[in-house]
């Protein structure tokens, strides 16, 4: 009973986050910026022999916003394995967006890397979380399958990322306020 007590109370108030960041973005004064602009997009990019072993996620371990299994290889990494990962990252699929394949790293991974088919975000500017809040929003997944290419498995060019437009308070004690 516990466990689904704080269950619920989660849902709660990241309904009510996802509130209030909608307010904000409706009722203060924001400036419209392209994502590219104060986030980083595929920052890091595994490098040959860069390490021996690594914590790899694939798109099928993405779901409902958490991941699900991480494979740790000693050898033979797949080809996609490109993206290294670190916490505070956000995690986003580039195929089929529709699915909503995307994640918050809360932890440290160490040697995280993730599929190519993931795009990673890495914010410095501005509350990462406040970011991946935004981005879950569905006319941000609406953008991407309009901005997808492929019938059978759509998929967005990273660059479409860059291009995304969100809403930052130019009173930015809005985002530390949501910080608790």
């Amino acid at each position: 009973n516990e466990k689904n007590d704080k269950q619920t109370r989660i849902q709660e108030l990241e309904t009510f986050i996802q509130t209030r960041i909608r307010d904000i973005g409706e009722n203060e004064e924001c400036n419209v910026v392209e994502l590219g602009s104060i986030c980083e997009i595929n920052p890091e990019n595994l490098k040959n022999n860069q390490f021996s072993q690594i914590n790899y996620i694939d798109i099928g371990s993405v779901k409902e916003e958490k991941i699900n299994a991480i494979q740790h290889l000693t050898e033979n990494f797949p080809s996609r394995a490109k993206r290294i990962i670190k916490k505070k990252d956000i995690l986003f699929s580039t195929v089929r967006p529709n699915l909503k394949g995307y994640t918050y790293i809360n932890n440290n991974i160490e040697n995280g890397v993730a599929s190519s088919g993931f795009v990673v975000i890495r914010c410095n500017r501005i509350n990462p979380k406040y970011i991946y809040t935004l981005l879950k929003d569905d006319s941000i997944t609406d953008y991407l399958m309009q901005n997808s290419t492929g019938t059978k498995y759509p998929a967005v060019n990273p660059v479409v990322f860059e291009k995304i437009k969100i809403k930052i308070p130019k009173n930015k004690q809005l985002i530390q306020d949501l910080e608790p």
